[in-house]
């Protein structure tokens, strides 16, 4: 059994990429959650806090985190999975005091936030192996990546996060209500990811990586 930790920026997220990772995996995979808590409400999420979750982690021993298993008998972590919506990219170009360009595509936008991420490493100072990280940054929030899988005609990388949100629902109506709701349309769209990946460059990243990866 393969063991990964995932730090993302909100519960609906955590349970997206959780049930995603599973459908990918050639395994079965645990999880630990790094940041939310499985158990969190939407309000305990967001980008600003994961963020300083991320700092706390490296700024602590992350090796020490990824050598020792939760409990006696599970396997030592082997990747952390970091989730950020690309619609923070503006966030994250700030953050790193970066001109931020309205143009910009869906690459671009994925590599502020990959640097935004490795400068966060790279302030803690810790000697941490950056290959067990693996990015899921969807576009242009996760349920941008889930409205590809399953209805990859009103899917764009650049769509206003409401608009790909509002169609979700049109499609799978009260997928938003709850986790477990969310979970179970979750379970459901997936099944379209690899298939539709190609119009996404971060899902297609994310697929190879997470295949790639042994889980």
């Amino acid at each position: 059994m393969s063991a990964v930790a995932l730090a993302c920026e909100g519960p609906y997220d955590l349970v997206a990429m959780r049930s995603l990772i599973c459908e990918l995996a050639s395994g079965v995979v645990s999880f630990r959650e790094v940041f939310p808590a499985a158990d969190a409400t939407g309000s305990e999420g967001g980008w600003a806090k994961l963020i300083e979750r991320l700092k706390r982690l490296f700024n602590g021993d992350a090796n020490v985190f990824f050598e020792m298993p939760l409990f006696d008998g599970d396997d030592a972590i082997s990747h952390l999975i970091i989730h950020f919506d690309a619609d923070i990219a503006e966030e994250a170009a700030n953050y790193q005091g970066i001109k931020f360009k309205k143009a910009n595509t869906e690459l671009e936008r994925i590599e502020l936030i990959i640097l935004m991420i490795q400068s966060i490493i790279d302030d803690s100072g810790e000697d941490f192996d950056i290959s067990k990280i693996i990015y899921a940054i969807p576009s242009p929030c996760t349920e941008g990546w889930l409205l590809l899988s399953c209805s990859p005609e009103n899917y764009t990388p650049l769509m206003p996060s409401k608009d790909a949100k509002s169609a979700l629902k049109r499609i799978h109506p009260g997928c938003l209500n709850t986790t477990k709701k969310y979970d179970q349309a979750c379970k459901e769209i997936w099944k379209g990811a690899e298939k539709n990946k190609g119009k996404s460059v971060g899902l297609q990243r994310f697929t190879i990586n997470v295949e790639e990866s042994g889980f």
